[in-house]
C-alpha cells in the first residue's frame, strides 16, 4: 500500500483539487494523511468532513515536521511525500510501483514534474495553469498520454520511498524550517544510504504529476524579502552539512553525470 503525506496550509481549493486527482488517478492500493498546518476554519472544516486520517498544529510547524508526524502514522509499505499543490496524473503509480519493487526493502524513486516554468531541468515545461480557476484540465490529461521523460535519472522534489527507508536516515531534518532546501537534503541523505548508486535513482519516466507555481509558498510569505531570506537560509544550512551548494546536487543528477556513470 501507498501512504501519501500531504502538509497543507489554507490552500483549500488546491486541497481539493489535489485530493480529487490522487483518488482518480491512483490505481493501488493507498491511504492519504493531511497535516492541517496552522489551518484556518474554512481549511480545518474541510480537512474534518474528509474521511482521510489527519493530523492538526495551532501553528505552522514547517514541512518537515509534517512529514515526520505524518509517517508515524502511516500503514502503506512505500511512502508518497507530497505537496497540497500538486495533482497526481493516470497511471502514475502503475507506471512507478514496479520499478520501485525491484529495489528491495530501502528503495526510492522520483515522480517526473510538469510545470509552467524552465527553471527547473528535472521538470518538463507545460503551462496549464497556474492555479485551480485557470487549470486547463483537459489539456493537461490529453498531453500526458504524449510524454515521456528522456533523462535516465533526475531528482525531482516529490519522491515515492519505502518507510524502512525514510526510517532509516531519520525522515526529515526538521532543522530546515519551514522547508526551503529539505528536499534536495533527504535526496542525498538518500542517495548516500543506498551507496551512491546511479542505477538505484532511475527515474520513472512515464509517471507524471502537474505542479502548480508553488502556490502555497508564493500565498504565505507575501514579501519576496521573506522568502529569499528563509530561502537563503534552507540552502546554507544544506552547504553546512553536506560541503557543496544546492544547484550543484541537480547539476551532479540533473545534468548527466549520474548518467554518465550509468554507461
Amino acid at each position: 500500500m501507498i501512504s501519501i503525506l500531504i502538509p497543507t496550509i489554507n490552500n483549500t481549493e488546491c486541497l481539493k483539487l489535489c485530493i480529487n486527482y490522487l483518488e482518480k488517478h491512483t490505481k493501488s492500493a493507498f491511504e492519504i494523511l493531511i497535516y492541517n498546518n496552522g489551518g484556518n476554519q474554512a481549511s480545518s472544516d474541510f480537512i474534518n468532513s474528509l474521511s482521510h486520517k489527519s493530523l492538526s498544529s495551532s501553528y505552522n510547524t514547517g514541512v518537515c515536521k509534517a512529514y515526520n508526524e505524518l509517517a508515524k502514522l502511516a500503514e502503506g509499505e512505500y511512502l508518497l511525500l507530497w505537496d497540497d499543490d500538486k495533482l497526481a496524473l493516470p497511471l502514475w503509480d502503475v507506471n512507478i510501483l514496479p520499478l520501485i519493487e525491484t529495489e528491495g526493502e530501502f528503495a526510492w524513486k522520483s515522480l517526473v514534474e510538469i510545470w509552467p516554468h524552465n527553471t527547473n531541468p528535472c521538470s518538463i515545461q507545460y503551462d496549464f495553469g497556474q492555479s485551480p480557476s485557470t487549470l486547463q484540465a483537459t489539456k493537461l490529461l490529453a498531453t500526458v498520454n504524449e510524454l515521456f521523460f528522456p533523462r535516465k535519472v533526475s531528482l525531482s522534489v516529490s519522491q515515492l520511498m519505502t518507510k524502512k527507508l525514510f526510517d532509516a536516515i531519520g525522515g526529515y531534518d526538521e532543522l530546515f524550517y519551514p522547508g526551503f532546501g529539505s528536499d534536495p537534503d533527504i535526496m542525498w541523505r538518500s542517495f548516500c544510504f543506498l551507496g551512491k548508486t546511479p542505477q538505484k535513482f532511475l527515474n520513472a519516466n512515464s509517471s507524471f504529476y502537474y505542479h502548480f507555481t508553488s502556490a502555497t509558498t508564493n500565498r504565505i510569505f507575501r514579501y519576496k524579502f521573506v522568502t529569499y531570506c528563509l530561502r537563503a537560509y534552507g540552502h546554507c544550512l544544506f552547504f553546512v552539512k553536506h560541503g557543496f551548494l544546492v544547484r550543484h546536487l541537480r547539476k551532479k543528477t540533473s545534468h548527466g553525470l549520474l548518467e554518465t556513470a550509468l554507461q
